[in-house]
């Protein structure tokens, strides 16, 4: 108490009061163990002062399971070895093997996520399983694990991802939207290469669906969302009539149609009563006008990727492992603190991904991995959590791995221990 009091008062909190605080253990089947500066019992239903304390390091046993359809389509990776706390960010990652592409991951038989890397808060025990589809390069079917069919017409430069359109028509006659401006989408002037290029009909079909609600007679509306098929923006559906050559026959010979010389919707608005069409040109057409809806859908593969691995502050420590990967190459991260600080996590993109200073996992993708130093954590220490509270270090085991902290103020005052 000595070494802490004068910490808390520092970092505005309170020391402890001469009053009596609660402890959790039980000193017979109608009192309990309660402190004032030395241990006596008091009954249950005695109003005391209530302090608490928390473990900074370790984290309590709730797993996650992670696994693949199939061990020859696929692996996962599983971070923290897939055990979390109540309220801490998972993690886990599908990479498929040469021949297969990622589709879904799915709980229940549900699906819960199309991301490979698939990152949640976790609130209890899960088993989480990685679905991989055959891969084809363009003109080729893919077989999605939904029962989905679909023919790939665009992979990306890198190789690492790629589009494929549905074997059928969604719908004809359907309307794009209400003729008023919707969510966030832009409005474009009809040369604008923005729009032309835009390669966003994912997030633009969610933007629509959102706003017009289920409603059939909309095209964002008709496309199968929930498994990952979408309303192609403008750039996506110049793409597909331009590879629309190379990908007829496949659309035919896998029980499907080719695309008709009808106009298409996009998801790519032109202006707040227009959105942009296709029929082998780009024009615009009011959004009350009745045109074809053709889903697409995206898949991804392998290819290689630049990982960026940096401290939060570099006076804190060193850290290495930066570099250009190969796809499921097996990457190594390393966090130094100097002297004065510890290790206490890596976050991507503001989440915790491993509490390991040296840590390995496969590589799938681009990745900006931040690791994390703190104050090393002497008694009477102050400590900074990531979930933005607050803790003075009051004891540290031996071996100077793990301890614990308490918190700054009372969590309440007046509070029975319980009943008998």
């Amino acid at each position: 108490m000595p070494f802490v009091e004068s910490v808390l008062y520092y970092h505005g909190g309170s020391t402890l009061s001469e009053d009596t605080y609660w402890s959790s253990t039980e000193y017979s089947s109608s009192d309990a163990h309660s402190t004032m500066f030395a241990m006596s019992n008091s009954n249950k239903g005695t109003n005391h002062r209530v302090r608490a304390i928390r473990n900074y390091f370790s984290p309590q046993d709730n797993m996650i399971i992670a696994m693949p359809d199939s061990p020859t389509r696929g692996t996962v990776m599983n971070y923290h070895n897939g055990v979390y706390s109540y309220g801490e960010n998972a993690a886990v990652v599908a990479t498929p093997k040469a021949g297969y592409v990622f589709d879904h991951w799915s709980e229940d038989g549900l699906p819960v996520s199309y991301n490979r890397y698939y990152t949640f808060t976790f609130t209890h025990s899960r088993q989480l399983i990685a679905h991989f589809a055959i891969y084809g390069s363009e003109g080729t079917v893919i077989h999605n694990a939904d029962g989905s069919d679909g023919v790939v017409f665009y992979m990306n430069p890198e190789g690492n991802d790629g589009l494929m359109v549905a074997l059928e028509d969604a719908s004809a006659g359907c309307q794009w939207g209400t003729n008023s401006n919707i969510g966030p989408l832009r409005d474009y002037p009809v040369n604008d290469m923005f729009a032309l290029n835009d390669m966003s009909g994912s997030h633009n079909t969610g933007v629509l669906r959102s706003a017009q609600g289920l409603d059939s007679t909309y095209a964002a509306t008709v496309v199968d969302y929930a498994n990952g098929w979408y309303l192609p923006s403008s750039g996506e559906v110049r793409k597909l009539y331009a590879a629309l050559p190379m990908i007829e026959t496949a659309l035919v010979s896998a029980g499907g149609t080719t695309l008709t010389e009808d106009t298409y919707w996009s998801s790519t608005e032109y202006s707040t009563s227009d959105a942009l069409t296709a029929s082998f040109s780009m024009s615009n057409v009011s959004k009350t006008s009745l045109c074809r809806v053709r889903a697409i859908r995206k898949f991804f593969t392998a290819s290689t990727h630049t990982l960026v691995a940096k401290a939060n502050d570099e006076a804190l420590g060193t850290v290495s492992g930066s570099g250009d990967y190969e796809y499921n190459e097996t990457v190594t991260v390393s966090a130094e603190p100097n002297e004065g600080y510890v290790f206490q996590s890596w976050t991507e993109d503001g989440i915790v991904v491993s509490h390991d200073a040296t840590w390995q996992f496969p590589f799938t993708r681009n990745r900006v991995l931040v690791a994390n130093f703190i104050v090393a954590g002497a008694v009477g220490e102050i400590v900074h959590n990531i979930d933005g509270s607050t803790g003075v270090v009051f004891y540290q085991n031996p071996e100077g791995t793990e301890g614990l902290m308490v918190a700054l103020e009372d969590a309440s005052a007046g509070c029975q221990w319980g009943t008998n």
